[in-house]
């Protein structure tokens, strides 16, 4: 997934939705998958906001 191409309101959105379906995943793989997704989302916003 490329997340530079989301706008900020996208990315918050998405990082919520990880968030949701990392506390719902039944195994420690799909776990750790949201958990990348998230941290690639969390890492864009911060990037975005030290260039804001």
């Amino acid at each position: 997934m490329n997340v530079r191409n989301l706008s900020i309101k996208e990315l918050q959105t998405l990082r919520t939705y990880l968030l949701v379906e990392r506390m719902h995943a039944r195994s420690a793989e799909a776990w750790q998958k949201y958990a990348d997704m998230s941290d690639k989302v969390s890492k864009e916003l911060q990037s975005r906001a030290l260039k804001a």
